[in-house]
């Protein structure tokens, strides 16, 4: 990348805060803890088809950590707040029928709960138990998903016997008998999705240091279909694997293997075929000290999104949004920009979104060497850079959502929790297209 395009890139984003006065939010809802209660740490926000949004977060009372679920209405009014004790909480699923599930492992630590809720917030079941292990590795990884019938799959690890755990409920909280597969030793199940076929797909960090990625698919009865090994150049996962399904039944999964060259993580993407068939794999170009994966999803036309930092340039952190084309995983387009802090600031993006009309955002926060503050930034799908806010008020932009009502996003601030609508149909008039300024050296597909 240019020191030219480089300085371009960051003189558009001081363009873009000195015109943050100009993205307002549409609305601004808040909740303020109770007194003595500390911290507030945004963990996911859903939005209904009608506007209305339910988040959940964390803070502390009396040294015990505790979650929040939180409903508020689309005007941004505080509908209601369910509290209870836990060790962690680790994700929400707005379920079809309109409830809302939280996963978590209570104050105990010994165990995993499902608590489901109607959109009233009444808690309509809850249920604990010991099979295996939640673990948490990075926030946006799904910890639960929903069948088409209706069933949530809560994904586990049980690295005594070194099997991934898929944990199981019908809709009305009936426990069914959990899925097992073995992954190998001290395996690692980081992320799950659920299948049109009502069986489920997992994937996670199996078969012990340098055993790679390893991902299973599953029938609506348990039953592996086919298992895939991608060992990255050393074998090493340096962070989580992400998995995500297409329209058309393709997994596409994404991590960071060790790069043998740097000793430093490599972003990469891949595709399986429903059958289990290699279709695509990339090798995300390395900046100057590697690539951590931040934030992965699908578009709504099946393209990855991938969400990268990790290189200190000229003037700051480069954060990078990466777009590959589902069918053959060309990169469409790669924007790398710098954050114009210079050197010490922290780039942390932690979430990807997409509007029905295709316009993207990432929400997360900047640190530098004075303060955190909230950071997001919008796109077109071509990969244009629109509209920048910076908020100085608000220290983390921790999650976002996308929705015909336009951008949610859920922060942390010195008081109250906060949550904000912002409309996602503004001109699109501070940014430029990106250069495909990687064009090749990219790990060719397979056979097969």
């Amino acid at each position: 990348m240019s020191i030219g395009r480089i300085m371009l890139f960051v003189g558009l984003l001081a363009a873009a805060r000195e015109g943050t006065g100009a993205w307002p939010p549409v609305w601004t809802g808040t909740w303020e803890r109770g007194p003595g209660d500390t911290g507030a740490q945004p963990l996911d926000v859903q939005v209904a088809a009608d506007g209305t949004v339910f988040a959940a977060a964390y803070f502390n009372r009396a040294n015990q950590q505790h979650a929040a679920l939180l409903r508020f209405e689309n005007d941004g009014r505080l509908a209601w707040v369910r509290e209870h004790p836990v060790w962690l909480i680790a994700s929400t699923e707005r379920l079809a029928s309109g409830r809302i599930a939280l996963v978590g492992v209570p104050d105990s630590g010994a165990s995993v709960f499902v608590r489901v809720y109607d959109g009233a917030g009444g808690l309509v079941w809850e249920r604990e138990s010991s099979i295996g292990r939640l673990d948490i590795e990075q926030h946006g990884l799904d910890h639960l998903a929903e069948t088409p019938a209706g069933d949530l799959l809560v994904r586990l690890s049980d690295r005594t016997a070194g099997d991934y755990v898929v944990l199981r409920y019908t809709a009305d909280g009936t426990t069914l008998p959990p899925w097992r597969w073995p992954a190998g030793p001290d395996a690692r199940a980081t992320d799950i999705a659920a299948l049109a076929d009502g069986g489920a797909v997992v994937t996670g960090i199996g078969r012990g240091l340098g055993g790679g990625y390893s991902t299973v698919r599953l029938d609506a009865t348990g039953v592996a279909v086919f298992d895939d090994l991608e060992p990255g150049q050393s074998g090493s996962p340096l962070g989580p694997g992400h998995v995500a399904v297409d329209a058309d039944g393709g997994i596409v999964l994404a991590g960071e293997p060790e790069k043998t060259a740097h000793g430093a993580p490599g972003a990469m993407v891949w595709k399986l075929a429903a059958n289990g068939a290699r279709a695509w794999t990339r090798a995300l170009p390395l900046m100057e000290i590697g690539a951590d994966v931040h934030a992965f999803a699908l578009a709504a036309n099946g393209d990855a999104l991938v969400v990268t930092s990790g290189a200190r340039g000229v003037a700051g952190d480069a954060l990078r949004l990466v777009r590959l084309a589902g069918d053959d995983g060309r990169i469409l387009w790669d924007t790398a920009f710098l954050f114009a802090d210079g050197f010490g600031s922290g780039v942390a993006p932690s979430t990807v979104a997409e509007t029905p009309d295709g316009r993207l955002l990432l929400a997360g926060h900047v640190r530098t060497q004075d303060a955190t503050r909230a950071h997001i930034a919008e796109f077109t799908a071509d990969g244009v850079l629109c509209r920048v806010r910076d908020d100085a008020s608000l220290y983390a932009a921790a999650a976002a959502a996308g929705s015909a009502h336009g951008w949610t996003i859920l922060a942390s601030s010195p008081g109250p929790l906060v949550a904000q609508r912002l409309d996602a149909s503004g001109a699109c008039d501070g940014g430029t297209a990106p250069d495909p300024i990687f064009g090749d050296g990219f790990e060719a597909a397979p056979a097969g």
